[in-house]
């Protein structure tokens, strides 16, 4: 088989990054709602999926803040603190102003920018300023330079990789499982 060329553009040129907020504390009809609030303490690293949240909000508090419900199947990717770290949104989710939502997607599938991006988060927490918190701008997240193949390729690896997550994901639930067996 013959190997197609990878694109390579700058992450602008496939999407568009989209912001948010947090509601004021201050007023508490905004928190412990049913809508999750996404912040960089959310992403572990571990899995490619959001699949919680530790702080919820309301539709009040979504409304009354920058925050943005972004729809599932979203990547996001942390542009403070955990400068890198991305995760895929399974439900409608909120976020907050230091996790950006990759939207508008062109010739990109969800799950394999989800892992490219993964893949270069040690590379945009070198660029990351600041003196106590580290962060990078929305410009230079949009400049980073990806490679990409086909949406079908992308599709092909996305589809190894999710075998090999379930693998993993079953592996360490085994090793919890005898840890505590041997701990009894």
């Amino acid at each position: 088989t013959q190997l197609t060329p990878w694109n390579e553009s700058p992450l602008g040129a496939i999407c568009r990054a989209a912001g948010g907020g947090t509601p004021s504390r201050s007023n508490t009809s905004y928190w412990q709602g049913s809508i999750p609030w996404a912040s960089v303490k959310d992403f572990s690293g571990e899995s490619i999926y959001l699949r919680g949240t530790d702080e919820h909000i309301t539709e009040e508090g979504l409304l009354n803040s920058a925050s943005n419900l972004i729809p599932p199947n979203t990547p996001l990717i942390c542009t403070r603190m955990a400068v890198g770290r991305c995760a895929l949104t399974v439900v409608p989710t909120a976020i907050n102003q230091d996790v950006k939502a990759l939207v508008d997607l062109s010739g990109i599938d969800p799950k394999f920018l989800v892992r490219a991006l993964a893949l270069r988060g040690q590379e945009l927490d070198r660029v990351a300023i600041g003196s106590t918190v580290k962060g990078v701008s929305t410009e230079q997240l949009l400049a980073l330079r990806l490679r990409y193949p086909t949406t079908d390729e992308q599709g092909r690896i996305s589809s190894v990789l999710d075998t090999l997550d379930a693998a993993i994901e079953q592996t360490r639930a085994l090793v919890d499982k005898l840890k505590q067996m041997r701990a009894g």
